[in-house]
């Protein structure tokens, strides 16, 4: 009687292994998954942790019982699915459904070669089965059965029946269709850049990009001056002629006073002279403007 038996997926595998394996082993085939979601109703409980309800598959029932009967016969079991999350699952449900079997007499073995010396590797290196493994499978077959079950219809009313919505092809057109949203509702602002050539001293001048003003960074929308960050609440705007007026401090070597302080001393001039004299500082100042 043979003292282990090792399970594979393929026959074909199974029956390469008989051929390096004495009489001491037994081997057999699962012959791929025995279990699986139920095939006509969701099968998972989404209201319990979205726990699956697992069923034998059509036609592994028969698979099942041939591999309990030889696990009673063995010693030790040797789970050898393929080294992978779905070879991992298998060999879960396998080692679940021998539930006359001992636990710690049933191993789990990588197979990454057919051959005397991988087997043999193998064999002399037996582990436990990789509950990580079996969770990524299955949280792959719970969202493809979730995202089929629920989307499939959609499509079927909408474009034709028979069509089955993936879980990594929905996700997909759905960014796509959020970013084409985006850019259809994108309205371009115009905006400008305020550049100064700096002469000073010792040449040659240089120029300098305005960044910010009192610390507050910003940008011009059409008139105003915008800040990017918020200050006290509300957000603030600056007149070109108060810009101006900074610049003309800056350049002029004084310390730039508070834009607050300047908005107030603003207030009062807004005639069309003071405003045009603005925009000619900020013509001397090299005032870019951009549309984007």
């Amino acid at each position: 009687m043979a003292k282990s038996l090792i399970i594979v997926e393929s026959p074909a595998k199974a029956r390469t292994l008989k051929k390096y394996l004495g009489s001491d082993f037994s081997v057999k085939a699962s012959v791929g998954h025995v279990k699986d979601l139920p095939a006509r109703r969701l099968g998972i409980d989404i209201d319990h942790d979205f726990a699956p309800e697992y069923v034998t598959i059509r036609g592994k029932g028969k698979v099942l019982q041939e591999l309990r009967t030889e696990a009673k016969k063995a010693e030790r079991i040797f789970l050898a699915p393929d080294p992978d999350r779905e070879g991992e699952a298998i060999a879960w449900h396998i080692a679940n459904e021998l539930n006359q079997t001992p636990q710690d007499q049933i191993y789990r073995i990588l197979l990454h070669e057919i051959t005397p010396k991988g087997v043999t590797e193998a064999l002399q290196q037996p582990g436990r089965i990789d509950e990580d493994k079996v969770s990524a499978q299955q949280a792959r077959r719970l969202l493809d059965r979730l995202v089929g079950y629920k989307i499939s219809p959609l499509l079927w009313k909408k474009v034709q029946r028979g069509l089955s919505a993936g879980r990594v092809q929905s996700v997909a057109l759905r960014i796509i269709c959020e970013r084409e949203q985006a850019i259809a509702d994108f309205e371009p602002v115009e905006y400008w850049t305020l550049d100064a050539e700096m002469a000073v001293d010792d040449p040659p001048s240089f120029r300098a990009r305005l960044f910010a003003i009192d610390g507050v960074r910003g940008v011009f929308l059409g008139s105003d001056f915008i800040s990017v960050t918020k200050g006290d609440g509300e957000w603030q705007h600056l007149k070109p002629a108060i810009l101006g007026a900074i610049m003309e401090h800056y350049l002029s070597g004084d310390p730039v006073v508070g834009a607050e302080a300047l908005a107030a001393e603003e207030a009062g001039a807004a005639d069309e002279g003071e405003r045009a004299e603005a925009r000619a500082l900020e013509g001397r100042l090299g005032l870019g403007r951009t549309s984007r």
